[in-house]
């Protein structure tokens, strides 16, 4: 049987007592072990101390950790926790009176999953632990499990506010997101907010209890690759392999993209600055590019060259038929000497070598030289 047992770590008895009245209160009536200080908390997460020889394959479903702590504080607690493989999934869930704005961010920022300030006021603590009972103890459920089924090793960060959100997908790649539908001050939409402003293309899929079909389109359209309802979640595996297919054709796609772009970069450079004149032009001979150096050869304006024949500079008709003749049987010509005109009806010759343009299954759409 899964026993999903509660941390909490405080060293206040009045608060303790609070805590476990509100739990009570509630209906929630999980095992609730006491650390109370952050030194008796590792020693019980890690098997040390008091706590040697506990089964270690039984951890907290939940962490509820004060920060104001003998011994060892909750920061560091918390520090501690995210960097070691065993414990650095374990959802933490700050629940502490302090008021100072740098430990909510250093909590954040170590990875706590929540940040909830002890309201002074017996109800609204009471509510608090209801709902934090509702979600982490409930509702939600860890697909972590579910993806070694499918011989997945993934390595996690679980985050339940947007800000811890924007941290995680700061400080490293991931290459997929999984995320609840609802969750405490959090939704899926508001992930997908933030999944978009990051202008990621990794797998974003929502693993929801409930999910009306209307609500699940929308999130769709909002960007959402799948959803998998958690009642089915034999679906979890094969759309993950999916959407990671996918997003590998994707990333393929546009660097294959990459690539051609700068490769077109690199060939327009090497045309518009080559010395010699260089054109392409149309099946019937039309001039549909060329470079400067063959507007300053003819003496043409850019507008001017533009649908110009090539049998239009070429002096000697015969000539020209004879070109296109050797062109289109040989498929190219090299140094083919040829008397040309410029716009101002000078006359000069000119060596000329050109080829083909092919392109498959199509004939013959043009030439180049």
């Amino acid at each position: 049987m899964n026993k999903k047992i509660i941390l909490l770590v405080e060293d206040n008895p009045d608060d303790e007592l609070l805590a476990i009245r509100a739990l009570k209160k509630n209906n929630i009536m999980n095992e609730v072990v006491i650390a109370r200080d952050g030194s008796e908390a590792l020693d019980y997460l890690f098997g040390t101390g008091a706590y040697e020889g506990r089964d270690m394959s039984v951890m907290p479903q939940v962490i509820l950790l004060d920060l104001k702590l003998p011994k060892i504080d909750g920061l560091e607690v918390l520090r501690r926790l995210r960097n070691d493989d065993r414990t650095k999934l374990l959802p933490v869930v700050i629940l502490t009176s302090s008021k100072e704005e740098r430990d909510l961010s250093e909590g954040y920022r170590l990875g706590a999953n929540s940040y909830i300030r002890k309201p002074v006021d017996f109800t609204q603590f009471s509510e608090a632990i209801k709902q934090l009972g509702l979600y982490w103890l409930v509702l939600n459920e860890s697909p972590p499990t579910q993806l070694k089924k499918g011989g997945f090793r993934p390595t996690c960060e679980r985050v339940d506010v947007a800000e811890t959100m924007s941290d995680a997908l700061n400080s490293h790649h991931w290459d997929l997101i999984l995320c609840d539908y609802s969750m405490p001050g959090f939704s899926a939409f508001s992930a997908l907010e933030i999944y978009n402003q990051n202008g990621l293309d990794m797998p974003f899929i929502i693993v929801s209890g409930t999910i009306a079909d209307e609500i699940a389109v929308d999130a769709m359209k909002a960007g959402a690759h799948d959803y998998i309802m958690k009642n089915n979640m034999a679906r979890l595996n094969p759309a993950i392999e999916r959407e990671l297919r996918e997003a590998k054709n994707r990333q393929e796609r546009k660097r294959t993209d990459r690539q051609l772009k700068r490769s077109e970069e690199k060939y327009r450079t090497l045309f518009e600055e080559s010395r010699d004149a260089i054109y392409m032009s149309a099946e019937q001979g039309d001039l549909i590019d060329f470079n400067q150096s063959t507007l300053d050869l003819f003496g043409y304006s850019r507008e001017e060259m533009f649908g110009l024949s090539t049998e239009a500079v070429f002096v000697d008709i015969d000539e020209y038929n004879r070109f296109r003749k050797e062109l289109e049987q040989k498929g190219s010509v090299r140094d083919f000497e040829a008397k040309l005109r410029k716009k101002d009806g000078t006359e000069m010759y000119c060596l000329i070598t050109s080829t083909v343009r092919q392109l498959r299954d199509q004939g013959i759409p043009g030439y180049q030289g």
